[in-house]
């Protein structure tokens, strides 16, 4: 058996880039071909078709952005501040030329969600973790006592997820990050 003459992880990358930028549709095999490095047939023989990778795709993005940006709220010495700071991160994430516009997530379900139940599948897991660890982060506020323990955590837990998403649509709208942080500010008072 042959040995790849690349680093799937790190091609995987370079196509979750693209597919993240561009969306499913706009992205083409021979654009595929040049982002990640490799020729047609490694790419059939390696992720199958398109959309295999752009499901594979969508589970690297899970874990190695989700997963990262989600760590914090379950490791912080405190949550509530935890919480605070993803959604504050995120904005400065909108406003740096450097990162992709949107969340690849929101891209994704947007796109393709009625139409692709693997999609919609895999999508929704990634929105059912996030909601599980701002629950998380909201008991472990609520047993510190930084958060009243008479607020229902997981109504709140569901409102963070609800922004979060809302807040990378609001911004491929245009709005302005001084203006998604003046919303942001206000949203999270859920949590005082």
């Amino acid at each position: 058996m042959r040995t790849k003459a690349f680093d799937i992880d790190r091609v995987l990358d370079k196509a979750v880039q693209l597919f993240w930028s561009k969306g499913y549709e706009a992205t083409s095999i021979p654009a595929l071909e040049v982002q990640m490095g490799i020729k047609r047939q490694s790419l059939y023989d390696t992720f199958g078709n398109k959309h295999s990778l752009f499901l594979l795709s969508l589970e690297r993005y899970h874990q190695q952005v989700i997963v990262k940006n989600f760590t914090n709220l379950l490791t912080a010495p405190s949550p509530k501040k935890a919480i605070k700071d993803y959604f504050y991160q995120r904005i400065k994430d909108i406003d740096n030329a450097n990162v992709i516009d949107g969340c690849f997530v929101t891209n994704s379900l947007t796109e393709l969600g009625l139409s692709d139940q693997e999609v919609k599948n895999q999508t929704k897991k990634t929105l059912e973790y996030m909601e599980d660890v701002f629950y998380k982060a909201i008991i472990r506020a609520q047993d510190l006592t930084e958060i009243d323990t008479s607020k229902n955590a997981k109504l709140m837990a569901t409102q963070l997820l609800n922004n979060a998403q809302g807040l990378f649509v609001m911004s491929k709208s245009g709005m302005s990050p001084d203006k998604l942080k003046t919303l942001v500010t206000q949203f999270l008072t859920i949590l005082d």
